[in-house]
């Protein structure tokens, strides 16, 4: 038998454990409806979108593409499980997708650091002790200050491209908590159906 065709032999007790390792690969969900291989886990306990206290943190009017939804493989695991990055071109107006206090404001790293130096970011608590952070924004580019309250749908930063960015987004999510929290899944109550969350590639337009 030539080398090619060597490489795909198995013995039994390969054989089981292959099996055994791409098994729980299947099952795990990806909060779409469907059973996706994903190694991010499952993705569910949304709520409903009607009665949700969130609106999309962009402007009244305008479209939004999302680039990677909740459980996405490429950064969206672990405690940012329910993150969502939407495609928000540098000096974007970000909207506080709920009411609340300005907790922390960083705004003095440039455009296209990278990793190490870090990104700007807003973070918003609301009454339940949920947090909310909105990362990635343009130098200077917060319009509130900590202690500021901010009301649902006010412009709260401008997007950009700092820190751990491939290039101009929005990273948005809610954690449990101010610190050390783990993402939670959220909807919105203002782009029609996403009973399931926002979905990866589609665009929303915030009624």
């Amino acid at each position: 038998m030539d080398a090619v065709h060597r490489g795909f032999i198995l013995n039994g007790g390969s054989v089981r454990k292959l099996i055994l390792l791409l098994v729980p690969l299947v099952l795990l969900g990806c909060g779409n409806g469907m059973q996706d291989i994903t190694l991010t886990g499952i993705c569910d306990g949304y709520s409903d979108p009607a009665s949700s206290p969130y609106v999309v943190p962009w402007q009244t009017g305008t479209t939004q593409k999302v680039a990677q939804g909740n459980c996405g493989p490429a950064s969206h695991y672990g405690s940012s499980k329910y993150a969502y990055d939407l495609e928000f071109s540098t000096g974007t107006t970000v909207v506080a997708a709920r009411a609340g206090t300005v907790y922390k404001v960083v705004e003095s790293k440039s455009d296209g650091n990278g990793c190490i130096a870090g990104d700007n970011y807003i973070y918003i608590n609301h009454s339940d002790g949920t947090s909310a952070q909105y990362h990635h924004l343009t130098l200077n580019g917060s319009l509130v200050n900590e202690g500021d309250s901010v009301a649902q749908g006010q412009a709260i930063g401008l997007s950009g491209n700092t820190g751990c960015s491939s290039g101009p987004h929005l990273h948005f999510q809610v954690n449990s908590q101010a610190e050390d929290g783990t993402s939670i899944p959220v909807t919105f109550s203002n782009v029609g159906k996403n009973s399931r969350g926002l979905q990866t590639g589609r665009s929303y337009t915030a009624e």
